[in-house]
């Protein structure tokens, strides 16, 4: 694929680009607009911050002068969150073209089980607390 064209993946709550030959990840070159918060660009093992629509990334600045992989999250789709042209994302390579991967960020099967275990036991403290009688005090 060339280098400074669009790629729009279907629609999740995040994405990781990964290289899948030689070439690196030079910069996003632009962030698609009608989303409700920043999106978070994390590359390396580390987090390089929050960016919003139009904004731009320039991985030339990190260690090797590009990345082979890189990860968005954040994404909050403010409109329709099944348009498949949800998540545009302008890209610039360190080679005129190149070959990579985008692949759905999708919360560990763990995860959505505590989070799902989470929120049934406050709900249940909830329905407990409530139900429970207060104690009266009587004069004597």
């Amino acid at each position: 694929m060339p280098t400074g064209n669009w790629f729009d993946p279907p629609t999740a709550s995040g994405y990781s680009y990964q290289m899948t030959e030689g070439s690196l990840f030079t910069q996003i070159l632009d962030l698609p607009s009608g989303f409700n918060q920043p999106f978070t660009v994390s590359a390396n093992g580390e987090v390089l911050g929050t960016f919003g629509p139009g904004q731009s990334v320039d991985f030339t600045k990190l260690p090797g002068g590009g990345v082979s992989d890189f990860t968005i999250t954040g994404i909050d789709p403010g409109t329709d969150p099944n348009d498949p042209q949800a998540f545009p994302i302008k890209l610039a390579f360190n080679t005129p073209t190149a070959s990579f991967t985008m692949q759905a960020v999708v919360p560990e099967p763990s995860t959505l089980l505590l989070a799902t275990l989470g929120a049934a036991g406050l709900a249940f403290c909830g329905w407990r607390k409530r139900g429970q009688a207060r104690p009266t005090i009587s004069p004597h």
